[in-house]
């Protein structure tokens, strides 16, 4: 076991150097949360649970198929009772900090983290407060030392609870050469009906990207957050 977590602390050192958050060794411990992201993430992510389930990489990890981790999960579930299942109700993740700064007037949202594991916790906690403070002047959301995470924390509990009408922007996705990157960016169908930007040196230049040497192409692709019913002005 010292000599697993030896390993990994090195592995992690060494991908440190890449300067990339997304890129990393998952420990055995973390790896069911990462698969289990993927199959709720559903269509456009079967490229990715492939891998987990790749046979080298279940032996690595001491992990069973998915086929029989779903029936373990069924008949674990079938052996609850109904307020067992209810008893998780009305936990929070501690992410989330509100505050009523003034009553009718200021009030104060922060996140420490968008991690992906906390959505489905945080979601109603944020909606809730959002409803709370739906007519109040002021909302300050706090995001200060938040380190990031799946960018459907924000873009899909926060936003649109925050807009009267869609809104909609523009990203530039990247991937590097090759065969297996593209592999990934088709089953999420990222680059269908997107033309690459040719003047890839001056876009790069808007992420601080170290090299373009490996970039195979740079897509702009137009996005839109749509309205909630909460009044907000």
């Amino acid at each position: 076991m010292k000599t697993d977590d030896e390993f990994l602390k090195r592995m992690r050192f060494i991908l440190i150097q890449l300067n990339n958050g997304h890129t990393n060794f998952i420990s055995e411990e973390e790896y069911p949360w990462f698969l289990q992201s993927y199959v709720q993430a559903g269509f456009g992510y079967e490229s990715w649970i492939n891998v987990f389930q790749q046979p080298n990489v279940l032996a690595r990890y001491n992990q069973k198929p998915l086929a029989e981790q779903q029936q373990s999960t069924n008949e674990s579930n079938n052996d609850l009772n109904s307020g067992e299942a209810g008893s998780q109700t009305g936990k929070t993740s501690g992410n989330v900090k509100k505050v009523i700064i003034e009553p009718d007037q200021i009030a104060y949202l922060g996140m420490r983290s968008f991690e992906g594991s906390l959505m489905e916790m945080d979601s109603s906690e944020i909606r809730d407060f959002l409803i709370e403070v739906k007519d109040y002047k002021t909302l300050i959301l706090d995001i200060r030392g938040n380190g990031g995470g799946n960018s459907n924390y924000w873009r899909v509990h926060i936003a649109p609870l925050l807009i009267n009408k869609p809104i909609e922007y523009n990203t530039y996705l990247l991937y590097t050469r090759g065969n297996y990157a593209g592999t990934f960016m088709q089953a999420r169908q990222i680059t269908r009906g997107q033309q690459p930007i040719t003047n890839q040196r001056r876009t790069v230049a808007l992420f601080t990207v170290r090299s373009i040497k490996n970039v195979q192409n740079i897509y702009q692709t137009n996005r839109c957050f749509n309205s909630s019913r909460i009044r907000w002005f």
